[in-house]
Order: C-alpha cells, then sequence, then structure tokens
C-alpha cells in the first residue's frame, strides 16, 4: 500500500533523506565508521536516587560521519578518523556547572582508527590518546521517567609524542577552548530496572599533528578544525535491521537538498510491504551551509495517497 509521509520541519534545515522501518527487535549491527560493535542500548544502574550515575561505562562512537585531518596533508589527501571514546576512569560528580545541573570530570582514552586516502591511500593504524574530560548537564528530576536534559562537551583535550608516525598528534574539542560541543542527554527507566542511556555531543574538534621523520607523514604539519557528532546508547539504523518500506534510503552526500523551513512541508512516497504498526522513523539532514542550528521539533503525518491521474500526472497526499 501506497503512503505519504509528510514532514514540518520547525527549524532551518535541508533534508537529504527519509527511511521508515519496523524494528521487531533492537540488533547488535556494527559502527558504520569503526566497524566496531554499536551501543544500541547502553543501561546504567539506578543509583539509588531514582536516576545513573553519568558517564555511563558505555562507549561514544560516531555517526555517519567521523573526524578528518586535511590542512598540512598534500592536496586531494586525507587522514580520516573514526574515533571511540572508551574507558572511563577517575570520575568526579559535582553539582552545579554551565547548565546549573552537575560537572562530570573523568579521564578516557581515545581511539582514533586512522585511514588514509589520496597520496596516503594504504596508510592504515589504531592510535589510542589518553584524554581528560568535562561535561556539563543540565538538571534533572529524580523518580521521573524518562529524563532529559541538556548536556555540554566542556573539555576534552589529549595527545601523544615521539609516536612512529607523528612527533605529536593532539585532539582538543569543548566549549572552554572556543570550540563549540552542543549535546543532549536522555535517561529512561527498563522495565527490569536500570536506565537506557541515549546520549550525544555535536563536538567542533581540532586535530594537530607534526610528522615524525622517516614515517608516513614526514615533512608534515597542520591543524585541522571540524566538526563530529559522538553519541552514546543511539540505535544507529542498519540494513541488517529490516525495514517495511520498498527500499531503505539511506544518505546521499551528492544528493538533492531541499529548502525545508516551516511552514513549508516536504513529502515522501514509501510502499509499506508488510501490516503493523511503524515503530521506528529515521531521516538524515543537513545544515544550509552547514551553518548548524538547533532543532526544535517535527510535525510528522503519514496520509493515504492519491495516485496519479488523467487530471492530476503525480501522485499526492
Amino acid at each position: 500500500m501506497d503512503r505519504k509521509l509528510l514532514l514540518g520541519a520547525t527549524f532551518f534545515v535541508a533534508i537529504a533523506a527519509l527511511l521508515l522501518t519496523s524494528v521487531a527487535g533492537i540488533a547488535s549491527p556494527q559502527s558504520p565508521n569503526t566497524g566496531l560493535p554499536c551501543n544500541s542500548l547502553c543501561i546504567a544502574p539506578d543509583n539509588g536516587l531514582g536516576t545513573a550515575d553519568l558517564p555511563a561505562l558505555c562507549s561514544y562512537v560516531a555517526l555517519l560521519d567521523g573526524m578528518h585531518i586535511v590542512d598540512g596533508l598534500p592536496p586531494g589527501t586525507t587522514i580520516e578518523v573514526d574515533p571511540v571514546l572508551t574507558g572511563f576512569g577517575g570520575i568526579v560528580r559535582t553539582p552545579g556547572g554551565a547548565l546549573g545541573g552537575e560537572i562530570l570530570q573523568f579521564n578516557a582514552s581515545l581511539l582514533m582508527q586512522l585511514q588514509g586516502t589520496g597520496a596516503l591511500l594504504g596508510f592504515s593504524r589504531n592510535v589510542n590518546i589518553p584524554v581528560t574530560v568535562e561535561i556539563h548537564n543540565g538538571p534533572r528530576v529524580p523518580a521521573t521517567s524518562p529524563q532529559s536534559f541538556p548536556s555540554e562537551l566542556r573539555k576534552l583535550q589529549g595527545q601523544i609524542v615521539g609516536d612512529p608516525d607523528f612527533d605529536l598528534l593532539r585532539i582538543t574539542a569543548g566549549n572552554d577552548f572556543g570550540l563549540p560541543s552542543p549535546g543532549h542527554t536522555t535517561l529512561t527507566l527498563q522495565p527490569g530496572g536500570g536506565w537506557a542511556v541515549d546520549s550525544f555531543f555535536d563536538i567542533t574538534y581540532r586535530i594537530d599533528f607534526i610528522g615524525r621523520p622517516g614515517g608516513a607523514v614526514a615533512g608534515m604539519s597542520g591543524s585541522t578544525t571540524g566538526v563530529c557528532t559522538l553519541s552514546q546508547g543511539f540505535h544507529y539504523w542498519v540494513p541488517a535491521d529490516g525495514h517495511k518500506m520498498h527500499f531503505p534510503q539511506l544518505p546521499d552526500p551528492s544528493g538533492w537538498d531541499v529548502y525545508g523551513v516551516a511552514p513549508m512541508v516536504l513529502g515522501d512516497d514509501w510502499q509499506c510491504s508488510q501490516t503493523g504498526p511503524v515503530e521506528d522513523i529515521h531521516f538524515w539532514g543537513s545544515w544550509l551551509d552547514d551553518n548548524v542550528g538547533a532543532i526544535t521539533s517535527f510535525d510528522i503525518s503519514i496520509r493515504e495517497d492519491v495516485p496519479a491521474g488523467i487530471t492530476t500526472p503525480y501522485s499526492h497526499p
């Protein structure tokens, strides 16, 4: 049965693709970047106060796009970086902070899977950088579910020196370094106890490097700034999860952007291939001129299709 999905976007975004799925159970797909298992469900125990202690001890992984090293490399050459933030320790929790809830300070390891392109095609290795992290969370109401609050990555910094390929490889991110890194966290109480954690940060990062003589990037140095989403507990859809539309529409970086500022309404065709409820709707978008704003809400409706006919050469809701 053909259906129309209408999306009323109340923020300034260009929609790239729409995807509807019906997921019978949560799978354990691999991250599209690292090839490591996604944290499709991150459970933190109740701390006895009607909430969970953060950070949850699950890795943060990159979604859709990782980090990049560009500056200082030959033209047409990049080093693609798939980051995983893991191994949290030395956690200190203090009330207050910029968002009025809680300050989290801890140590971690940033696994950087490096893949060269262009003149560095074939360069591939993993690097672990010890980092210090500070996160500020907004207030939450214990003993309620869900608990949803803003988060900010205030500091993330670490470096290695004397590496076979890098005399220096340094990563810096967070608001306190002038690199805005907003985020959000949601805690949802689970039937068997514990809290499902869904947390992400849209981090602005800077990667500085100095190549080591005799290494892959000898004689090169540079400083690249970019944006990457790190997510914990978010279930990223992959084809192995299954779907009930006629075919999945994955992001197409070279596809057409569509101006979608409210009150304009965007629509897309999809053919339902089986009965049952639509349980998940996934979509991807791109910000005009990469000027990232704030997502406030979506208005989504599913309408019966009016097929194309003699008087109307196109179908419509």
